[in-house]
C-alpha cells in the first residue's frame, strides 16, 4: 500500500481493487494517501466506502478524513466527519482533534474549530 504514498494512486487503486479482505489498515493506506496527494474526493468517497464495507475506523482514519476535508474545504464533508469520529468515540484523540482543528479552520468556521 505504499505505492499510493509515492503518488502512485493508480497502481494502488488497482491493488486495493483487487484485495478479496480488507482491513482497515488498507482502507487507511488509501484514504491517507488520497489525503495527503491533494485528492479530497476520491479520499472522501473512500471513507463512506469504509463505513459502508463495515470496516472498523480507527483514530487515523478520521484524522485522514478531516484533512481530506480540509484540503477540499468542505465544510458540509467535514461536518459528518466530526459527527462519525464523535460517534466512534475518537473525536478526544488528540490526532483526530488536531485534523478537526485544521479543517474547521480552513472551511471557516472558527467557532467549531
Amino acid at each position: 500500500m505504499s505505492l499510493i504514498s509515492e503518488a502512485k494512486s493508480t497502481a494502488a487503486s488497482k491493488v486495493f481493487a483487487g484485495m478479496p479482505h480488507r482491513s482497515v489498515v488498507s482502507w487507511m493506506a488509501m484514504l491517507s494517501g488520497y489525503a495527503r496527494n491533494r485528492r479530497p474526493q476520491e479520499a472522501l468517497e473512500l471513507f463512506a466506502l469504509t463505513h459502508a464495507s463495515g470496516a472498523q475506523p480507527n483514530q487515523f482514519t478520521y484524522g485522514s478524513a478531516a484533512s481530506a476535508c480540509a484540503g477540499a474545504e468542505c465544510a458540509r464533508s467535514g461536518e459528518q466527519v466530526h459527527a462519525c469520529a464523535a460517534k466512534g468515540r475518537f473525536a478526544g484523540d488528540l490526532f483526530v482533534q488536531s485534523a478537526l482543528m485544521v479543517m474547521h479552520l480552513r472551511s471557516g468556521s472558527m467557532e467549531d474549530a
